[in-house]
Formats: C-alpha cells, structure tokens, sequence
C-alpha cells in the first residue's frame, strides 16, 4: 500500500490526477494543510500540563504546541496518510536545525526555483532523522521533483498565510520555544492512528488528559460528533477540545445536553472544552 500512496503522490504533483475524492472533502489521501487555520494562540493554555495528548495531525502544529507545553506522550491521528508523512519530514526539521528562521525557511518561505538546490541541501541534512518508511515516500519525491513543485502542487492546500500570522499562532515558533522542542522532540513518544477518528477510537487504549479534535465537528452530523464524544477514553478530569470557527446559539444549542463550557475568542471563534462526567 505504501507504494501506491508514492505513486498517487508522484502523479498528484504532476497534476495527473487530484487530492479531489468526490463530496468527500477528507479521506485517506486528502491534501496536506501547509499551516493551521486556527487560532491557537487563545487555546494553548488548555494544552498546559498534560502528560498524555491525543491530537490531530493536521499541518502538525497542533502536534508541535503540545510537545513544548511538556507533554511526552502524544498520540495522533489523521484520516490522510500524507498529513502523516508530513509530520515526519517536520519533526526531521526541528532535529535538523537549532534555529527558527531554517525551519521557517524550508516550511514557510517562498520555495522559489532559484533556490531549489539549497532545499535539496536541506533536505538531506533532514533524512537522517526519517524512519525507513518515511525516507521512502520522501525520497521518491525529492528524487524527482524540486520542492517549490512539492509544496506548491495538489498535494498541499493552497489557503494564503503570511509568516506573522503563522508565527503569532503557534507559540512552538517562538524563538525560545523552538529552541526548547529541538533539544526535546526526540524523547517524545508519538503514536500514530491513520484512518477515520470514528473507528480508530475503537483502537484507543490510553487515558487522555487533553484531546484535541480541532474542527472536525463541522463534517459529521452533532448525533455522530457526540457519540465520538462518550466514546474517547478520557483520565477522570480530561478535556476534548473542538475548535469552531464562529460559536453562535446553533452551537450551544446542538450541544447543550452536553453542558460543555465555550472559550469565545476576539473574533468570534473559539473552543468548545467537553469533560465526561464520572459518577
């Protein structure tokens, strides 16, 4: 199966076919989010003193802001296969360079043509931090493609983002921070979980401090979300953090029967926080 995801990737930056599956917007080959869409700068504190995350994968940033708040165990899930690899190949970069500004370079910077050798460079320095599967799939890309062709093909999103925004987002970018997950990602235990978060919950066997579902919420029907809800294992005061981009009276009234709390942002988005009930 690994090959047929780096045969369907190599075609994807080819533009010979697309991440496009139908209605289904994702599904185990759905496109990878070059950056958060969220503003997880006004939830970070719900991600403090936490020794066991269960996490989306996602552009892998709600992963990194876990790591630097201290938690050591993380499992993380995506029902796409490449949001994974990409979480390798980022983790790879914070191993590989000590400083923001490189990991920043190679991730959010420009990937202009001109500059493809010195990110072949950058590459290299980062395949020695790959597992074997992981080296394949990227291997079999940076083989045949430059990265400004990678990063700007189907296989990633196209949303705009400014390097502010993304830095003001997510406090692993902070130089100090950064610093601190380089010298720490590699004593962190990650387990992933690829596929639909409502069968793989079924696979779960840990007790979670935090979870954190980001906007999944918004592609189920509230009887299948909440059902989702009952059934994360959670420690007795766990929380399932489920991040809405506007959080009005249709939210608080589809979830009331939860009696869950609403952290409301300046824009008006924010963080539904669910914690089971124990008797």
């Amino acid at each position: 199966m690994k090959g047929d995801y780096i045969t369907f990737a190599q075609k994807i930056i080819e533009g010979r076919c697309s991440t496009n599956n139908g209605r289904d917007i994702y599904h185990s080959t759905s496109f990878i989010y070059k950056t958060t869409n969220e503003d997880m700068q006004y939830y970070q504190k719900y991600l403090k003193n936490c020794d066991r995350a269960l996490t989306v994968i996602s552009s892998s940033e709600q992963v990194f802001n876990q790591v630097v708040e201290g938690t050591s165990n993380i499992d993380i899930f995506d029902i796409s296969v490449f949001p994974y690899y990409y979480f390798t190949l980022k983790r790879a970069g914070i191993l590989s360079f000590s400083r923001v500004d490189q990991y920043c370079d190679f991730f959010y910077g420009d990937s202009d043509v001109e500059r493809d050798d010195y990110y072949d460079d950058m590459y290299d320095k980062m395949r020695k931090f790959l597992d074997s599967d992981s080296k394949q799939f990227w291997d079999s890309l940076f083989s045949f493609y430059d990265w400004s062709d990678i990063y700007h093909s189907m296989l990633f999103s196209s949303e705009p983002y400014t390097l502010k925004r993304v830095i003001n987002r997510n406090k692993h970018l902070q130089p100090a921070e950064y610093l601190k997950l380089h010298d720490t990602i590699s004593k962190v235990n990650f387990t992933p979980y690829i596929g639909d978060i409502n069968y793989l919950v079924e696979q779960l066997s840990s007790s979670y401090d935090i979870v954190n579902l980001s906007n999944i919420s918004i592609y189920q029907s509230v009887v299948t979300y909440q059902e989702l809800l009952g059934k994360i294992p959670l420690k007795d005061d766990g929380q399932i953090l489920s991040y809405f981009y506007q959080i009005d009276d249709n939210v608080r009234d589809a979830f009331q029967n939860l009696n869950p709390v609403y952290d409301v942002f300046p824009n008006h988005n924010g963080v539904m926080i669910y914690q089971k009930r124990y008797k």
